[in-house]
């Protein structure tokens, strides 16, 4: 209900710029704080098709991690389900809970690693709250950065300590791969470079998992 209530916040001006570039109802779009370059509603009803079908590689990834009692399951597979409904509708308030999810999935990590217990993970949220209330989707980026990086930082320590570093670079290359398509993708040079981030940063989360079960 919350997040539903959270997509009558978005932008005036990208509500109307949406409405002036896509033949679609205005009452299905809340100006999302992010924009992508997929050709919109080439498919009746949906939004971005493949930035929406290929979210099926966070449940899938999201299931498996489930069958192996991992922590990351179940929050990959709120972000699939989230991202999903972000991507088929543009709404402002699936973006939020795909965003909230990502640094849910994030905090379980680092609570899996020294940082276990730490108040200071806490501190994330009301610093995306601020973001919301200005609606800047950079300072959502900005802060998924940093956090990122220390994840990935402890992760290498954890996966030194337990000698199973091929963990640790099989999702750093998927990573890094992933996030090269979507510089791409948000240049304009590659539409499809999105969906193609989707199915690494799935893998990339279920090598994490396997580093943080182990």
């Amino acid at each position: 209900m919350i997040f539903y209530l959270l997509t009558y916040l978005g932008k005036q001006e990208d509500r109307e710029m949406s409405e002036a570039v896509c033949p679609v109802p205005p009452q299905d779009l809340y100006g999302a704080l992010i924009h992508f370059h997929e050709p919109k509603y080439t498919v009746v009803g949906i939004n971005q098709f493949w930035n929406t079908i290929s979210n099926i590689c966070y449940l899938i990834v999201g299931i498996q991690l489930c069958r192996m009692k991992n922590p990351l399951g179940s929050i990959l597979i709120c972000v699939g389900i989230f991202s999903t409904l972000f991507h088929a509708t543009g709404r402002f308030g699936y973006e939020v809970g795909d965003e909230i999810h990502i640094l849910f999935l994030i905090h379980t990590v680092l609570d899996n690693t020294r940082y276990h217990g730490n108040k200071w993970l806490y501190l994330m949220y009301p610093i995306y709250v601020t973001g919301l209330i200005f609606q800047d989707f950079r300072e959502f980026y900005i802060l998924l950065s940093s956090v990122s990086l220390i994840a990935i930082n402890e992760l290498k320590n954890r996966a030194n300590y337990l000698g199973n570093i091929h963990h640790y670079n099989d999702m750093l290359g998927c990573l890094l791969i992933g996030k090269f398509f979507w510089f791409l993708e948000q240049s304009g040079y590659f539409w499809p470079g999105h969906s193609i981030w989707h199915a690494f940063s799935a893998l990339a989360v279920g090598y994490a998992g396997l580093i943080i079960g182990s």
